[in-house]
């Protein structure tokens, strides 16, 4: 057999290995899911903070390779001390102070799913806004005299995941991996961007699957 033959060979078989995995796939999907976030505050004085909570998301399954997701996720942190130095033009003489926030993002965007067999592997690209309530925490507890900061930012999530599918209809989100940023002005500084990371698990419920 000649390479030119082997070649086409291999590219048929792997198509063929493609359009059966992709013959059945679900139409929707809904996530329940834990979080934990990872918050980076933009003030190089702010300790970072562990936030806990968990959301869920909807999928809409355009075909066995894209989706349109939209994703919700809500947490909260336990208290932190922010030492915010001297020279600050909000605090000239400095302060201590014991912080705590939420941190609630509304996503939405595209997913690739992976077409493996026995597992769901996929990555997502989501865009759309943020909300916190950490400085507007921190800016009220050392100068109730003026206006907080904006608690609301936009908000983009890059990662990707890996489901486990336990039956037709459930999987069990062994784990997603995200960088999640944000914007939000802090009210001390000019800076802006916070460089996050989130971890997610939980349960995928499938609906209405597709045949091709």
């Amino acid at each position: 057999m000649t390479t030119t033959k082997k070649t086409l060979l291999l590219a048929i078989v792997v198509l063929l290995g493609v359009a059966a995995l992709a013959a059945d796939f679900p139409r929707a999907e809904v996530q329940v899911d834990y979080a934990y976030t990872r918050f980076v505050p933009n003030a190089t004085y702010a300790p970072h903070l562990n936030l806990n909570g968990g959301g869920g998301a909807f999928i809409f399954n355009i075909n066995h390779l894209i989706g349109i997701e939209a994703e919700l996720v809500g947490s909260a942190s336990s208290k932190a001390t922010w030492t915010i130095p001297k020279g600050n033009t909000i605090v000239p003489n400095g302060a201590t102070v014991s912080v705590s926030g939420n941190l609630f993002t509304y996503l939405f965007g595209p997913r690739i799913n992976i077409p493996v067999k026995k597992i769901n592997p996929y990555f997502d690209f989501l865009f759309g806004g943020a909300h916190t309530s950490a400085y507007g925490n921190a800016f009220n507890a050392v100068n109730k005299a003026s206006a907080a900061p904006s608690g609301n930012a936009f908000g983009m999530a890059i990662g990707g995941g890996l489901d486990l599918p336990v039956s037709k209809t459930i999987s069990v989100k062994l784990g997603q991996f995200d960088y999640l940023m944000t914007r939000f002005n802090n009210g001390f500084t000019s800076t802006k961007n916070e460089n996050n990371f989130r971890y997610q698990a939980g349960i995928v419920f499938r609906f209405a699957k597709h045949s091709l």
